[in-house]
C-alpha cells in the first residue's frame, strides 16, 4: 500500500471536505479588501518571512486572502470559479484528504520558501498564491490531458497544453534564475525574458523549485495521477448493472468486458471514464460529456443520460454499497 494511501486511512476522517470553496471564499474576502483600498490589512495578513520568524505565525495561513488576480471584478470571477472548479474535481477524483494533503503541502511550502530565501538570500521576498494555484492547474492537467478550455473565452485549447507552456515558463524561470549566479546574463536577454514576466534572479528560481515541490512529490513520490485512485479503484471494484444492484468486481468477463478494451493493433485499453449504470466510456461515445453525482457515496460517473436519472449509491450500516 502507497504511504498516502496508509496516511488516509488513519487520517482521513479529519480532512475538510469540499475545502476550495473555503479558499475560493478567502480570496473573495481579499479581493473585497483590495478594491476597498484596505491595504493595511492585506500586508498585515501577507506572507512575510521576516514577521512570521518574529512571530507573527498567523501569517502561515493568513496569507490565503491574498487575491489571484486584481483584475476587474468580472474577470476576477471568472478566475475564481476556474480555481473552484479544478479543486472540486481533484477532491471528486482523489478524495478529500489526499486534495486536503496537496492543498495544504503547497500552502507551507510557500511558507517555506519565503523563509528560506530571507535567511539565504537577506531579502524578504513577497510570495502570493501564484505557485500554489498553479500546482493545481498542473495536477488537473495530468489527470484531465484532452479537457478543453476556451483561451480568451473563445478558442478550444487542451488543457495539456496549457500545462506544456506553463511548464516552459516555469523551467525558464528556474533555468535563468540559478544561471544568473556564476554566469552574467545578456542585457538583451534579460529585457526579453522581464518583458514576458520572468524575473532571471536565483531567488525567484528557489522560490519555484521548492513552492512547487508539492507537485513533484505527489506525481513522483505517491503517483496519484500515475496510478489509479482510491476513488479510481472503488468505480472499478464496483459495477452496477442497469437495474441498480450492486455487485463486487472480480474476473468475470462481464466486468472484464466493460473495463477494458482491446484492439488487434495494440495493448489493452483502460477508459478513464465510465457511466455506472450503462457502462459507456470515452471509447464508445467520444463525445459524451461524464460527471461525478455529489450525492452518490464513492464518486461514481455517469454519463449525461444517467447523470440525473439514477438511483444514488449510500453504505448501508455494514459498510456496502447500495442504491437507494
Amino acid at each position: 500500500m502507497r504511504l498516502i494511501d496508509k496516511l488516509e486511512n488513519k487520517f482521513g476522517r479529519i480532512a475538510i471536505k469540499h475545502l476550495m470553496l473555503y479558499v475560493c471564499i478567502c480570496y473573495a474576502v481579499g479581493y473585497v479588501l483590495f478594491i476597498t483600498n484596505n491595504y493595511g490589512v492585506l500586508d498585515a495578513l501577507s506572507l512575510n518571512a521576516e514577521k512570521i520568524l518574529h512571530g507573527q505565525v498567523w501569517r502561515i495561513v493568513s496569507y490565503l486572502v491574498q487575491p489571484p488576480t486584481s483584475a476587474r471584478p468580472l474577470f476576477f470571477f471568472i478566475t475564481l470559479y476556474f480555481y473552484y472548479m479544478i479543486g472540486r474535481y481533484l477532491e471528486y477524483q482523489w478524495g478529500a484528504f489526499k486534495f486536503n494533503v496537496y492543498f495544504f503541502s503547497g500552502m507551507l511550502l510557500n511558507v517555506i520558501a519565503a523563509i528560506v530565501i530571507f535567511l539565504i538570500f537577506g531579502i524578504n521576498m513577497p510570495m502570493s498564491v501564484y505557485f500554489l494555484n498553479l500546482s493545481l492547474f498542473m495536477a488537473f492537467a495530468l489527470e484531465q490531458p484532452d479537457r478543453y478550455m476556451l483561451l480568451f473565452f473563445i478558442i478550444p485549447f487542451k488543457a495539456k497544453w496549457f500545462a506544456l507552456i506553463d511548464a516552459i515558463y516555469f523551467g525558464t524561470a528556474v533555468l535563468f534564475g540559478f544561471l544568473s549566479l556564476g554566469v552574467r546574463l545578456p542585457d538583451g536577454l534579460i529585457t526579453f525574458l522581464s518583458r514576458i514576466g520572468i524575473n532571471p534572479s536565483p531567488t525567484a528560481a528557489t522560490a519555484a523549485v521548492i513552492a512547487m515541490m508539492n507537485f513533484i512529490i505527489f506525481y513522483f513520490v505517491f503517483k496519484v495521477g500515475g496510478k489509479s485512485s482510491s476513488r479510481q479503484q472503488n468505480q472499478k471494484q464496483y459495477q452496477y448493472n442497469p437495474y441498480g444492484n450492486a455487485n463486487r468486481s472480480g474476473n468475470n468477463n462481464q466486468n472484464n468486458q466493460r473495463g477494458a478494451y482491446t484492439s488487434q493493433a495494440g495493448p489493452t485499453r483502460i477508459p478513464r471514464h465510465r457511466c455506472a449504470i450503462c457502462g459507456k466510456t470515452e471509447f464508445n461515445a467520444p463525445n459524451e460529456d461524464f460527471r461525478f453525482c455529489t450525492s452518490c457515496e464513492g464518486a461514481f460517473e455517469y454519463c449525461s443520460e444517467h447523470l440525473h436519472n439514477h438511483k444514488h449509491v449510500y453504505r448501508d450500516k455494514d459498510g456496502n454499497l447500495k442504491r437507494d
